[in-house]
């Protein structure tokens, strides 16, 4: 298991990348870049691979934006 996760998004035509301490971590910070404009190719690796793909992503932090316009506290990645 890693310890650190690299998550991978481009902004426009630039590549981009950003490092966690864990996965959940990540997948907060595809969150908070998620519904900017220009934000696309998500995915998150953990030195060894891929963990988490694109679409993956997607539909995870689509939910989240679900669970919030409802009113609900979104659960937290594992």
């Amino acid at each position: 298991m890693s310890l650190i996760y690299t998550l991978f998004y481009r902004r426009g035509s630039f590549a981009q990348s950003e490092m966690f301490g864990s996965l959940a971590s990540a997948m907060d910070g595809a969150y908070a870049v998620f519904n900017r404009e220009g934000y696309s190719a998500f995915s998150i690796e953990d030195g060894g691979g891929v963990v988490m793909h694109n679409a993956q992503i997607l539909e995870h932090c689509r939910g989240i934006k679900a669970t919030l316009l409802c009113g609900s506290v979104p659960p937290r990645a594992s």
